[in-house]
C-alpha cells in the first residue's frame, strides 16, 4: 500500500505469476508488434515502473514511425488496457499498479533474447 510519503510498496501491484515461459508462450507474448513495443520500451526506457500515458505515448509514437500514420491515442491505450496488458501481466513480465495506472517490469531473458532477434530480423528485412 502507498503511505503518506507517496511512496508504493509492493502490495500496490498486482502479483505476478512466477513460472517460467515456454518458447510458445514467449514467442505468442512477441507476436504482436503494439506488444514488442511496450516491452522494449519497458526494457531499454524504464528504470522501475512506467505510466499508462508513457507507454501509450511510446507506443503511439512506434506505430506512426512504422507505418507514416498516427494512430489515435485513445484507441491504442484502450487496446494496451485490455489486450496487451493483461497478457503481459498474466504471463508474469509484468505487473499493473490500477490506482497509480503504472507498470513494472520484471526482466525475463528469454523475452529479452527474443525480442533482439526479432528486432534484428525488422531492422534488416
Amino acid at each position: 500500500m502507498s503511505d503518506d510519503s507517496g511512496e508504493k510498496d509492493e502490495d500496490d501491484y498486482c502479483n505476478p505469476i512466477e513460472r517460467s515461459l515456454s518458447l510458445d508462450a514467449v514467442l505468442s507474448l512477441l507476436a504482436d508488434e503494439r506488444r514488442r513495443d511496450l516491452v522494449r520500451f519497458l526494457v531499454e526506457e524504464v528504470d522501475e515502473t512506467a505510466s499508462v500515458r508513457e507507454c501509450t505515448e511510446h507506443v503511439v509514437e512506434c506505430e506512426q514511425v512504422r507505418t507514416g500514420d498516427r494512430p489515435a491515442y485513445d484507441q491504442v491505450e484502450m487496446k494496451l488496457h485490455h489486450v496487451h496488458v493483461p497478457k503481459l501481466a498474466s504471463s508474469g513480465i509484468i505487473e499493473y499498479d490500477p490506482r497509480n495506472r503504472e507498470f513494472r517490469y520484471h526482466g525475463h531473458e528469454a523475452v529479452e533474447s527474443w525480442l533482439d532477434r526479432i528486432q534484428a530480423h525488422e531492422d534488416t528485412g
